[in-house]
C-alpha cells in the first residue's frame, strides 16, 4: 500500500477483528485531527542508500455535504531508487463524520507508463473506478469491497480524528489495489523529529492485499507500515516507516523547530494561472 507515494513489503494474511471507528463512534469524540488548513513536506530515505526524494502535503477545508465537515487532501511525490525514477500526485476528499474518503484520485508516472485513476465511493464500500493507462485501452470497473474503503491518506485522516481503541480494521482502496489494513491501538512514546526529541503517537500497521473478490492477493505481499503522529490534540503526522528486505523506507516531516507540529502550517496562495 503506498503511502504519499511511498511504498514496499512482505508477506501473509491476517484475521479481521473490526472496523475502524466511524459515524456515531466518530461524532461521540472530542473534536480531534486537523482544525485548520495545513501543509507539510517531507523527506523519504532509505536505510542503506539514503535520500530517496521528497513529499508534498496539503490539507484543506471545503464545503460541507449534508452539513458534514469534508476536507481535500493533495500532494505530490517524486524520487528515484537505484536510477529508476518516479513521481505521483494524489486528490482526495474525506468525510470527517463517516470516515470514509468520497472521491480521489492518484496519478502515477513510473517510468514505462503513466496510470491515472479516479475513484468515487458511491455507497460505503462500492467504488466506481475509471483508469487511464498510457499504454492500454481505457478502463471502467466498480468494486465491492464488502465493507466501508477508504484511500490511504483517507486512512490518515481517520487516525488523526479516531484513533482505535483495540485492534481494528478497514479497507483501502490505493489505485486499483485493495488492501486490509490491521491497525494496532496508539502508544505513547518519544521520536526524534529533524533532529530533537518530541512526543508522539505510534500506529503499527499491518497491510493484507486481497484481490477484487477479497481473496489473498498472489501477486502482491503484505506490507507491515510504523506512522507516528504528534501526541496533541492535533496529531500532525510526523513520520511513516516501511519494512523492506532491502531496507527499510522512512518518510519523515521536514521542520527546523519540531515545536510547529503543535500548530498549524499556514497554507501558501496559491498561483493564479
Amino acid at each position: 500500500m503506498s503511502w504519499a507515494c511511498a511504498s514496499t513489503g512482505q508477506g501473509n494474511k491476517t484475521k479481521v477483528v473490526q472496523n475502524l471507528p466511524t459515524s456515531s463512534a466518530m461524532s461521540a469524540s472530542p473534536v480531534l485531527g486537523p482544525q485548520g488548513p495545513e501543509t507539510a513536506r517531507y523527506t523519504i530515505r532509505h536505510a542503506i542508500v539514503g535520500e530517496l526524494g521528497q513529499v508534498a502535503l496539503r490539507l484543506t477545508p471545503i464545503a460541507p455535504q449534508q452539513n458534514q465537515p469534508q476536507w481535500q487532501g493533495e500532494g505530490s511525490a517524486s524520487g528515484s531508487f537505484l536510477g529508476i525514477g518516479e513521481s505521483s500526485t494524489f486528490v482526495s476528499q474525506f468525510n470527517s463524520i463517516t470516515g470514509l474518503s468520497t472521491k480521489w484520485t492518484i496519478k502515477r508516472d513510473i517510468g514505462s507508463a503513466v496510470i491515472s485513476d479516479d475513484c468515487e465511493q458511491t455507497e460505503p464500500g462500492i467504488v466506481a473506478t475509471h483508469r487511464i493507462h498510457s499504454k492500454k485501452p481505457e478502463n471502467w470497473q466498480t468494486l465491492n469491497a464488502g465493507a466501508e474503503t477508504t484511500d490511504p491518506f483517507g486512512l490518515l485522516l481517520r487516525l488523526r480524528i479516531s484513533p482505535p481503541t483495540s485492534t481494528a480494521t478497514v479497507m483501502v482502496l490505493d489505485g486499483r489495489a485493495l488492501w486490509k489494513v490491521t491497525v494496532q491501538p496508539p502508544k505513547a512514546e518519544t521520536i526524534t523529529v529533524a533532529g530533537q526529541q518530541t512526543a508522539a503517537l505510534r500506529f503499527d500497521l499491518r497491510s493484507d492485499p486481497l484481490d477484487w473478490q477479497r481473496e489473498p492477493s498472489k501477486t502482491r505481499t503484505t506490507q507491515h507500515l510504523t506512522v507516528w503522529l504528534a501526541n496533541t490534540p492535533i496529531r500532525t503526522p510526523l513520520a511513516l516507516q516501511a519494512e523492506s528486505p532491502l531496507g527499510d523506507v522512512k518518510i519523515e516531516v521536514d521542520i527546523q523547530d519540531v515545536s510547529k507540529v503543535n500548530r498549524f502550517w499556514p497554507v501558501p496562495d496559491r498561483p493564479t494561472s
